[in-house]
């Protein structure tokens, strides 16, 4: 599987990296809310959305330079994880705790 990025960064880019599209964002949105229902039917009390240390969202958060509907201002830099939060709730009726952890250090 290629490795993949929100932004291209050159101190951590690897050469074969290529950046995810639009669409393939806008498919984790669900993706989220699918798996949140199944840990929920399997009997999990909540889940734990990563928004630190290098993962995708913590990537987009930092993404400014990024252009299209997942980039640029605040708004767009939110957009994946407040789709995501919402399609959860909605999945799972309300019925998990959700928590993110969110890195508060921006280089």
């Amino acid at each position: 599987m290629q490795p993949l990025a929100a932004v291209r960064n050159p101190l951590l880019d690897k050469p074969a990296m290529r950046l995810i599209t639009d669409a393939e964002l806008e498919q984790l949105e669900g993706a989220y809310a699918d798996r949140a229902r199944l840990a929920g039917e399997i009997g999990f009390d909540a889940i734990d959305l990563k928004m630190c240390h290098g993962y995708l969202i913590n990537e987009l958060l930092a993404a400014h330079l990024r252009e299209g509907p997942y980039g640029g201002p605040l708004e767009n830099r939110t957009r994946l994880v407040r789709n995501a939060l919402a399609r959860i709730r909605e999945a799972t009726g309300g019925g998990l705790l959700l928590a993110v952890r969110l890195s508060g250090f921006r280089a």
